[in-house]
């Protein structure tokens, strides 16, 4: 049967389906996922000199990535970032010592497709008296393409760059104290691992996509009908019921899943019932939400009695607007209907008493 195959497809697509992720100081700036910033934040930590007090830690992790026996770390000058080739192209960061030279692209989303060449050049014209190292970091750890750079560019992934500065880290803090830099570092570390899932991921599910797009997209409208036919029940559960003979509806689609809104004879008022038919894996079950529409602020709060011991938590106001949400989780649309029916009848009750018109936004 054609739903035993799309039964398949969803237990296939599981794995691809991303959790929520832990916030990081970064991703709460919303610049966690970009390279200027990671590739600041790493210049940082990898000059000794700075006062994050790990000294060598993350350069020797990083130098371990590439397996070169790379001395004289002591002589590393403050890092480079964004140094200009004679044609104005910028190469990500730069680290020199008395005895070598580093290259270092930091690729997080962006295909290779970089003038590694000429980065080559402008390093080894600059610094023809030191030994020359190129490195791409990436999530995936790999080196570029062949045809877009020299054989000699080489590749670590965030994740062994990760596991290795770990490794050292727990060894500094048996004889160091954590400090504030110590917190703000293992943030970085989570950040970073979280660039490498999301990619990851989203090389999978794109390929995923790809090869089965035809049943993917007709999955779709499977679910799309789904939601139509909710709709339509929904209306045929408040028909019969007063003031609730001519229901119009919109949807909307939310965060948490699509949202259907059930209106109360919008020509008087636009208070209306959601239901929504949330898809948050931490809150997890349909849900129903009442907004109740005030003629002013006076009055925003004379619902209350109504509608919030309708097994209904107040929620907040905004402006003339009070709204509720449902205490109650439902994994069918069906098991939903009674309290559909009862919450609509609650606001019936309550906006026939207040007589008084309403209009919203």
């Amino acid at each position: 049967m054609i739903y035993e195959k799309y039964r398949k497809l969803l237990e296939e697509s599981k794995p691809m389906i991303q959790q929520k992720p832990e916030k990081t100081i970064f991703s709460v700036g919303a610049r966690g996922y970009y390279e200027n910033p990671t590739t600041d934040l790493l210049a940082f930590f990898m000059n000794p000199q700075e006062e994050h007090g790990f000294k060598t830690l993350i350069l020797e992790s990083f130098i371990e990535c590439i397996k070169l026996p790379l001395g004289n770390l002591e002589t590393l000058r403050k890092p480079r970032r964004e140094v200009l080739t004679a044609n104005q192209k910028r190469l990500d960061l730069v680290l020199e010592t008395d005895s070598w030279v580093m290259a270092i692209e930091n690729k997080i989303y962006h295909h290779q497709n970089n003038p590694f060449a000429e980065y080559e050049s402008h390093i080894k014209k600059n610094h023809s008296d030191k030994e020359a190292v190129f490195v791409v970091l990436s999530p995936e750890g790999k080196a570029p393409p062949e045809g877009k750079a020299p054989a000699i560019w080489r590749a670590v992934s965030y994740e062994n760059l990760i596991n290795t500065i770990n490794t050292r880290l727990d060894v500094y803090l048996t004889s160091n104290p954590s400090t504030k830099w110590v917190v703000f570092l293992k943030d970085f570390l989570l950040n970073l691992a979280q660039i490498t899932v999301k990619t990851k991921m989203d090389n999978e599910a794109f390929k995923f996509i790809e090869k089965n797009y035809l049943d993917v997209t007709n999955l779709f409208k499977l679910r799309n009908e789904y939601i139509e036919t909710v709709q339509a029940q929904a209306v045929a559960q408040l028909k019969d019921l007063d003031g609730w003979s001519s229901v119009s509806t919109k949807i909307d689609e939310w965060g948490t899943g699509p949202a259907i809104r059930l209106y109360y004879n919008r020509s008087v008022s636009e208070s209306n019932i959601t239901i929504n038919l949330n898809n948050d894996t931490k809150d997890q079950g349909h849900r129903i939400i009442v907004y109740v529409y005030h003629k002013d602020r006076q009055s925003v709060k004379s619902s209350d009695t109504f509608i919030e011991k309708n097994h209904h938590n107040k929620d907040t106001e905004s402006g003339t607007i009070r709204y509720y949400s449902s205490k109650n989780r439902y994994t069918s649309f069906k098991d939903l209907l009674p309290e559909l029916r009862e919450t609509a009848q609650a606001m019936h009750n309550f906006l026939n008493q207040q007589n008084q018109p309403t209009s919203g936004v």
